[in-house]
């Protein structure tokens, strides 16, 4: 692999000075050629003031100008989000928002695999820059807890599906076990009504995690997972279907 530009999209100014980690990224080109980069900001991999940023840039991704909030800090919460294309041309953006009214834990709870209450919230925009307000999704299957882990995939048919696992809710809770599905929405992600199963293990021993789903030239679904043995406490080979 050769890499042909090394334009940096985010580093701390001052880090001497305070913590600024940036991570999870993901960038989408414009039909204008412009980009724009989404990606995380915050103290820690957990902390509780990770929250998501937008960037853009008009050379290719040789320089990008500074970051500014995806959309006004919520109290009580941090956020990550995913950016995407849609067939029309705009940009999707999926946020998950994470509970963290639990002082001094991170996003999940190490004694049963449990994660924080999370809610996903959608918003769209033109350029990158002016962006609808938020809105609520409600998930088409209890979680509890879900992770974010891929944008949203538009279909050629018009469908778009949005790749996620269920997770265990911060007290063990798991009413549909663990399995990695993608919601389906028919309405331009306005409405998230039904999913279906990408990866499950019903023996209860396999965990799908940060899954990606991909469509092929010719409409097939190319789907690819972490894969991890919960029983035996170790990763296995990357799963596909």
């Amino acid at each position: 692999m050769k890499i042909l530009d090394t334009g940096i999209i985010y580093r701390n100014p001052i880090p001497h000075i305070y913590s600024r980690q940036a991570y999870f990224p993901s960038v989408v080109r414009l039909e204008n050629g412009k980009m724009v980069a989404c990606f995380s900001i915050g103290e820690a991999f957990e902390s509780a003031d990770l929250h998501s940023y937008i960037v853009l840039s008009e050379d290719g991704g040789k320089t990008w100008n500074e970051p500014r909030e995806l959309y006004k800090r919520v109290e009580g919460f941090s956020d990550c989000a995913r950016i995407s294309l849609l067939n029309s041309g705009e940009i999707i953006a999926m946020t998950e928002r994470h509970d963290r009214h639990r002082p001094d834990t991170g996003l999940g709870n190490p004694e049963n695999l449990g994660f924080c209450e999370t809610e996903f919230y959608m918003q769209k925009s033109k350029d990158g820059i002016e962006w609808t307000e938020p809105k609520k999704i409600t998930p088409p299957l209890v979680g509890p807890s879900f992770e974010l882990c891929c944008p949203v995939v538009a279909l050629r048919d018009g469908r778009l599906l949005f790749p996620t696992s269920t997770w265990r809710g911060w007290d063990g809770d798991l009413p549909n076990g663990t399995r990695t599905v993608a919601f389906v929405s028919e309405d331009e992600g306005e409405s998230w009504n039904r999913y279906v199963d990408v990866m499950y293990d019903e023996n209860g021993a396999i965990i799908y995690w940060e899954s990606r789903v991909r469509e092929l030239a010719d409409g097939s679904l190319f789907a690819t997972a972490w894969t991890y043995n919960e029983k035996e406490n170790k990763d296995l080979p990357i799963s596909f279907a």
